[in-house]
């Protein structure tokens, strides 16, 4: 039996990822309230005005149906995650004035915006270090009787190695990536589509 492939949207393919990781939330509370009992007991599961080993045979039924139902949730979850997976590593967007896959952009948000970030810190952190390293190596310098032009060559200034605009560069990509992407992202999973197997 060979099942025809559903067209979605991206959009429509992640609220539907939303619905199953709750639809899966409830099965696994529902198997864990009822999936062992005790063996004298009747089970919520089954009709309790029969005998037990007839409400214990529907509790079963019941129970299995939820664990069919759960692999069924699985397998539709991992079908639509791939192909929203394969939209995202072929569909160009363009964020910041450069041209990347959804799976770029993701990735950048995700998990190299951090390291932006933490590279800003560390910079503006050696900039404070070198200029109060510089004004203490000129505070203890004595100037006095010294022209300007021996002055320049005896004091200290702060030397970049890392131009200021090169950081600057980066921290306005990162403003203009950031600002733009949610909205990109909602435009073009709206018009993307994907087909489900």
């Amino acid at each position: 039996m060979t099942t025809e492939a559903r067209k979605m949207t991206i959009a429509r393919g992640l609220t539907r990822l939303k619905t199953i990781k709750a639809q899966l939330a409830s099965v696994g509370t529902d198997v864990g309230n009822v999936a062992v009992i005790n063996n004298k007991k009747r089970s919520p599961m089954g009709e309790q005005k029969v005998a037990i080993d007839k409400n214990h045979n529907q509790a079963l039924e019941a129970v299995n149906s939820l664990y069919q139902k759960f692999n069924d949730l699985i397998a539709e979850f991992t079908k639509i995650k791939l192909a929203i997976d394969k939209a995202n590593l072929t569909t160009i967007i363009v964020i910041g004035g450069k041209s990347m896959t959804i799976q770029e952009a993701l990735i950048y948000r995700r998990d190299i915006q951090d390291y932006v970030r933490a590279l800003n810190n560390q910079y503006a952190r050696a900039v404070t270090a070198a200029k109060n390293e510089v004004e203490s190596y000129n505070r203890n310098l004595n100037t006095e009787g010294m022209d300007d032009t021996t002055l320049n060559k005896v004091m200290a200034d702060v030397l970049y190695l890392v131009p200021p605009a090169r950081i600057t560069e980066v921290n306005e990509f990162l403003v203009e990536f950031m600002t733009e992407l949610d909205g990109t992202l909602n435009e073009v999973n709206a018009l993307t589509e994907i087909e489900v197997a």
